[in-house]
């Protein structure tokens, strides 16, 4: 007997009945239609989910390849700026000269790079103050109204030396002069080394004309290496603030200063 698989459809909104009758093959053949159409729609679902997942990703890397195209176009800008100050600063450090300077200074072996100056010879009659108080140096700012002492602009790392000879009075850190040293000088005279980036001196030590007391820096307010050095005498319990290229003219370097 054949098999065969009867439909029947009976509708609810009128009393006519459908009926049909189908062979196995073809229920079977109509079951692995629809099951192929399930699955070519759920295949057509997913591409069409993975397209627009694709075209999202495109976009995204065209406006970040835009976005880096303007930022490459930025670099490029500021590579061009750059060179031109390089070659600014090429000029003016040939115009001052800095291109002359020593080479940069080890600052954690200062004592092996720099060892005291020659002392200068003594005159006769003698003299209190023998030796400038760095070297190498430019005076940037000399005494005025508010400014107590003698900016003498140098490299940071330059040694700094007793003028004469004397005991280390005091040493610290001060808010405004950073790490500072104080020599008594004896008769009065006192010295004082402002901005240093190095003390090498202790309190109470003892130290002769051209001994190196500490270094160039730029400690405290400062904007640049420099010394700070003031010249004190006292007299009658007041103190005096002497100017210190006046005092120290014999010693200075006339030619390597210049005054505000």
């Amino acid at each position: 007997m054949k098999k065969e698989v009867e439909i029947i459809i009976t509708p609810l909104y009128k009393p006519k009945t459908y009926q049909r009758r189908l062979s196995m093959w073809s229920v079977r053949l109509i079951i692995a239609g629809c099951i192929f159409f399930i699955l070519l729609a759920g295949l057509g679902v997913y591409l069409l989910y993975y397209a627009n997942q694709q075209n999202m990703a495109i976009r995204y890397l065209y406006e970040r390849n835009f976005t880096l195209e303007q930022e490459n176009k930025k670099v490029t800008e500021l590579q061009n700026q750059l060179k031109y100050l390089e070659t600014e600063r090429a000029k003016i450090a040939l115009m001052l000269g800095s291109d002359k300077n020593p080479p940069p200074i080890d600052l954690e072996h200062l004592d092996e790079v720099y060892q005291p100056l020659e002392k200068p010879e003594i005159s006769p009659i003698g003299a209190r103050f023998q030796v400038a108080p760095t070297t190498g140096y430019i005076i940037s700012r000399g005494v005025s109204k508010g400014h107590a002492g003698v900016d003498f602009a140098a490299q940071l790392g330059i040694p700094v030396f007793a003028i004469g000879s004397g005991v280390v009075e005091d040493v610290g850190i001060d808010t405004f002069y950073g790490n500072f040293i104080r020599l008594d000088l004896g008769d009065g005279y006192h010295g004082f080394y402002g901005h240093l980036y190095k003390i090498v001196k202790v309190k109470d030590d003892t130290v002769n004309a051209g001994d190196i007391v500490g270094y160039v820096g730029s400690s405290g307010k400062s904007s640049a290496p420099h010394l700070h050095f003031e010249l004190w005498q006292i007299k009658d319990g007041k103190q005096i603030n002497l100017d210190p290229e006046s005092e120290l003219k014999s010693i200075l370097k006339p030619k390597m200063t210049t005054k505000n």
